[in-house]
């Protein structure tokens, strides 16, 4: 499934390839039975070309790892034909099952995997990947905790262990989880099955843990702790947005979204509790520059400027900003309110603009 944030396929080639799948997968399922001396259905096992293990797990591994996974199951299933003892096979088949959604069939192939060598990794972390989607966290945290154990480095591991913990809302153990799992991808490494690396995805996480932080300071009267979680989160969007810069994820939206979000929390609470307002509009002019296909962020930056405005040149400003707005979405009754009284203003007279000006700022 792809993330948040990235383009979709079409819908008819995905309906396509889900049908393959299916089709596939009902085939393995009574090839692994068969191979087991089972009779599905009345029929004998298929034949299997007398080509050596290793060569139909190299084929296997091939398509595995190019998503071609109608392909690869084909393929791992007669590796176990030949070779029921082979994990390599029984883990990969276990994914395939688990991107279809046939949980059981994975879990059972897995724990026959993992009787066979304790210790997978994969195994491992995708067991409690399926812990996680039945809804069995603490299954999950535990799978997660003892592969950490044996690889510390595991950026994927860490990242949802921290997702684990913060849904329990232990925020210090998550936020330290997704500082781990930053720190363990920083080549940003694209994982097997997805198209956005573990490092891009804590980042995302870790900014969203400081700003859930925030509110739950603010419910407590925290006004300046706050503040102070709200900038940790921003520092650590900024960063992340940049790394996404670099690479090739345009389409990853997510940490962007959740930057323009905090920085508009930001100035929220700025305003509220009365701070100064050229650090108001400095934040919605981030904003801007963060998003310039944000309409609210142009128009709060422009009644900002108008509000500070202490010259004629200043109101123009305001106006491009308003008409900024009012094109991004020409049915804002905000935006276009706010481009019509300040086209008023520039046919004041210096004078009148003066005082209007003031009376602005007064208020």
């Amino acid at each position: 499934m792809a993330p948040a944030g990235i383009r979709r396929p079409r819908m008819w080639s995905g309906i396509a390839e889900g049908l393959v799948l299916i089709l596939l997968v009902a085939t393995v399922i009574w090839r692994i039975a068969a191979d087991r001396g089972g009779d599905v259905a009345g029929l004998s096992p298929v034949h299997v070309a007398s080509e050596s293990v290793p060569s139909l797990l190299a084929r296997a591994n091939q398509a595995y790892e190019s998503s071609n996974l109608a392909a690869a199951g084909a393929w791992y299933a007669d590796v176990l034909k030949s070779d029921a003892d082979n994990v390599v096979a029984r883990v990969r088949m276990a994914n395939i099952f688990h991107q279809n959604a046939w949980n059981d069939n994975a879990k059972r192939l897995l724990d026959e995997a993992l009787v066979l060598e304790p210790g997978d990794r994969e195994a491992r972390l995708l067991m409690a990947k399926i812990f996680r989607d039945e809804g069995q966290p603490e299954e999950a945290t535990q799978e997660y905790e003892a592969l950490l154990m044996q690889e510390p480095n595991n950026s994927e591991a860490h990242y949802y262990l921290g997702t684990a913990y913060q849904s329990e809302r232990r925020f210090e153990e998550a936020i330290l989880e997704y500082q781990e799992a930053i720190r363990s991808d920083a080549d940003l490494e694209t994982p097997p099955f997805d198209v956005v690396p573990f490092g891009l995805k804590a980042g995302l996480q870790l900014g969203r843990a400081y700003r859930q932080l925030s509110r739950f300071a603010m419910q407590n009267g925290e006004i300046d702790d706050a503040r102070a979680l709200l900038d940790l989160a921003s520092d650590v969007l900024r960063d992340t947005v940049a790394r996404v810069q670099d690479t090739a994820l345009a389409g990853y939206t997510e940490p962007t979204s959740e930057l323009v979000g905090v920085l508009d929390a930001t100035a929220r609470l700025v305003r509220r509790t009365r701070g100064d307002e050229s650090e108001v509009l400095a934040l919605f002019m981030e904003m801007t520059r963060v998003d310039p296909e944000d309409p609210v962020a142009w128009l709060e930056a422009g009644q900002v400027t108008r509000t500070l405005a202490k010259i004629r040149r200043d109101v123009e400003v305001a106006l491009t900003y308003f008409q900024k707005a009012f094109e991004l979405d020409p049915r804002y009754s905000d935006a276009h309110t706010n481009l019509v009284a300040a086209t008023q203003l520039l046919e004041y007279s210096d004078d009148d603009l003066r005082e209007a000006l003031k009376g602005m700022r007064e208020e």
